[in-house]
Formats: C-alpha cells, sequence, structure tokens
C-alpha cells in the first residue's frame, strides 16, 4: 500500500510530532471545531486533554504502515463506532485537514509537501477503511 520511503518518512516524522500531543490535540480540536462546529457536539466535552488519545491512535497507524490491510478490521470497527455516534463521511475530509495542519504547526522546519503528501495517503487510506465499517453498520442497521 505504501512505499517503503513513505513508511520511513511518516515514522520519522511521528517521532517529531509525537512530543508536542498536548498542543497537536490543542491546535486539531480548535480547527476541528471552527471548520465544522456541528462536529463539536460529536466529541466528549474532555476531548482538548485528550492529547494522548490523538498520540496513541496516530501511534497504532504509524506502527502499521506496512500491513493496514490487515488490522482494517480495527478501523472498520472504528468506523461503525463513529456511524453510531453520528460522525458522516463528510466529517472525515474536515478532520483529515485539521489533523494535517495542526501536525504541519507543531513540526516547524521538517515539514514539507512530501510529509505532508505522505500523510494525507496514509489518513485518507484510514478514512477510507473508517467509512467502509461506517456503511457496514449502516446497512446493518437498516
Amino acid at each position: 500500500m505504501f512505499q517503503p520511503d513513505q513508511i520511513e518518512r511518516i515514522r520519522t516524522h511521528f517521532k517529531v510530532v509525537a512530543p508536542h500531543a498536548d498542543e497537536m490535540s490543542r491546535l486539531f480540536l480548535t480547527r476541528l471545531f471552527t471548520a465544522g462546529p456541528a462536529v463539536r457536539a460529536l466529541f466528549p466535552r474532555d476531548a482538548a486533554a485528550r492529547g494522548q488519545d490523538l498520540i496513541a491512535s496516530l501511534g497504532i497507524v504509524v506502527k502499521n504502515l506496512g500491513r493496514l490491510d490487515s488490522i482494517e478490521h480495527l478501523f472498520a470497527e472504528m468506523g461503525a463506532r463513529h456511524h453510531r455516534a453520528g460522525i458522516e463521511p463528510q466529517h472525515y475530509g474536515i478532520v483529515r485537514d485539521a489533523l494535517v495542519a495542526s501536525m504541519r504547526d507543531v513540526s516547524g522546519q521538517v515539514w514539507d509537501a512530501r510529509i505532508e503528501a505522505d500523510w494525507l495517503s496514509v489518513l485518507n487510506a484510514v478514512a477510507s477503511m473508517m467509512i467502509r465499517g461506517a456503511g457496514r453498520a449502516r446497512m446493518v442497521a437498516a
């Protein structure tokens, strides 16, 4: 799915952003709620204090970049849970864009167009898996 050089760049970059989990989470949520105010109701009140949860989720993705398809069931289930919570397919793009912009902000000089493209590819792949899971959940509920 991803080339070895992409995987290496993402893993290296993740080590740059991980120490800034709380700041990145705060920036992410601010951007997310500004871009999609209706999404605010879908997040717990203490979401801003959960930077480590965001980094942990990204860490699972980063750790499994070479075999994302083997853990697709995890993302599908997450997508199904998100569907049950009211998250719609159009929200995934808003989340992706807010997350990428927040990573860019905490990355400093190491951020470049290649890293951005790599993260967009990864996040789009994960979102697709989650949306498929949400779709299956929608069909089962119907």
